[in-house]
């Protein structure tokens, strides 16, 4: 979407219907497993956790839609849009790892498949940090000292 030239109308509605449509069966599946690990401990705790996290990323992947729509619309280059997007990837990287000790009932079915990946998430949103604290090196050249 980013890189094409003219988008239609026609472009717009598939994607919205799309991430609608995947929300709604996410968010219902997660339901789904839910009810089941509330009447005993069982593998649907994974699925759930699953279907959780492909929510939050369509949720995500919808705001930056948002936002290179947004830029698309604008006549000059919107220079705040990466710090946006770090924040939308910010806000939605880290929660599960964090949320999860406060939300299990059953702490002996721990998700041993979530540190991995939230780990590579970690890293990336690091290098996005860091590379936002080069960038504002140009803007700034009288400051000659290291970056903190």
């Amino acid at each position: 979407m980013e890189h094409s030239p003219s988008i239609s109308l026609n472009f717009h509605i598939r994607m919205l219907l799309l991430m609608s449509t995947l929300v709604v069966f996410d968010v219902a599946f997660a339901m789904y497993a839910a009810s089941v690990v509330m009447k005993g401990p069982s593998l649907m705790i994974l699925f759930g956790f699953e279907f959780t996290i492909l929510a939050c990323t369509v949720v995500s992947s919808f705001i930056k839609y948002i936002l290179h729509t947004i830029d698309l619309r604008r006549e000059e280059p919107w220079h705040n849009k990466s710090i946006f997007i770090f924040g939308v990837e910010l806000i939605f990287g880290l929660p599960p790892p964090i949320q999860f000790p406060q939300k299990s009932h059953y702490p002996h079915l721990f998700p041993f498949f979530l540190p991995p990946p939230r780990l590579c998430e970690v890293d990336h949103l690091c290098d996005l940090f860091l590379c936002g604290v080069h960038a504002l090196r140009g803007p700034f050249p009288s400051h000659q000292g290291p970056v903190p």
